[in-house]
């Protein structure tokens, strides 16, 4: 009798855990085709989430109640089967974006007095950016996280501080920084930096001023404040302390004093900030 009982329990167990995920909360999921839910299922018996549920993936997933932030991360990870990633790559970027939101060591320290923001002064997630005003990159990404965080979907949510890190590798940086300082002195520091990396590709350092008419600004005060030492300082200083942070490209991206090391892809930066925000307010919108 009592094998009996033991087998009956056992069975029960193992139909829990090899019955199919319900992929309810999950739309990724649930719009995958029947070999990748299968790829799915295996994945999800093997990685473990981060953070919120300390079994795997499927252990965690058929708890009742759920945990709405191990789903957040289920859901991330069906998105990227559905685009035909393998299972190495996608454990690499769960190592990456564990580091991103949990942080190793000490954090960063970032002094904000004086520096251009964006978004709403009450924001719970502070992100900062360093940049380099003729990198490629940082004129992808930057506009629209600006228009993000101003309109979007970080609003009320990610107020984003920028810094400036001119690198010597990108021709004419030291100069097009001053121009974005400039212009903040004349209080349209971001409808500068969004208008010049909106037309990356028409720059050249005669065009500087000109673009400075385009948003409004006084062109004879802004080519004066371009040869302003105390613009040059402050610009030397956050270079220096971008240095000491170990920023070495751009843009290099600081969340509530972590570094950001996952992908610079505008949606994946925005997913990493959408779960700071529920990580720290509780709220999953």
């Amino acid at each position: 009798m009592l094998k009996e009982k033991w087998i009956v329990s056992a069975a029960l167990v193992i139909g829990i855990f090899a019955s199919p995920i319900a992929f309810g909360g999950m739309p990724s999921c649930k719009a995958l085709k029947d070999h990748d839910r299968q790829v799915v299922e295996d994945l999800f018996s093997s990685l473990h989430p981060y953070d919120y549920c300390d079994r795997t993936f499927k252990e965690c997933l058929s708890k009742k109640p759920g945990f709405s932030m191990v789903e957040r991360l289920a859901d991330r990870i069906c998105k990227k089967i559905g685009q035909k990633q393998d299972a190495g790559k996608i454990g690499r970027w769960l190592s990456r974006r564990a580091r991103s939101v949990l942080g190793t060591g000490q954090k960063a320290r970032i002094s904000l007095d004086g520096i251009p923001s964006a978004g709403d002064e009450k924001s719970p997630v502070i992100l900062v950016e360093y940049a380099c005003p003729r990198c490629p990159f940082c004129s992808k990404i930057t506009p629209g996280l600006h228009h993000e965080i101003e309109q979007g979907r970080l609003k009320g949510k990610v107020r984003l501080y920028f810094k400036l890190f001119p690198l010597k590798s990108h021709e004419y940086s030291k100069e097009a920084a001053l121009a974005f300082m400039a212009a903040g002195k004349q209080g349209k520091f971001w409808q500068y930096a969004v208008y010049s990396y909106r037309n990356f590709d028409k720059f050249c350092p005669g065009k500087l001023a000109a673009w400075a008419k385009d948003v409004g600004l006084d062109e004879a005060k802004f080519e004066k404040d371009m040869k302003n030492p105390e613009l040059i300082k402050r610009l030397v200083d956050m270079k220096k302390e971008g240095i000491l942070n170990h920023v070495e490209a751009t843009p290099t991206f600081y969340m509530d004093g972590k570094k950001y090391v996952d992908e610079i892809d505008s949606n994946e930066l925005i997913d990493v900030l959408e779960e700071e925000y529920a990580r720290i307010t509780g709220k999953s919108e």
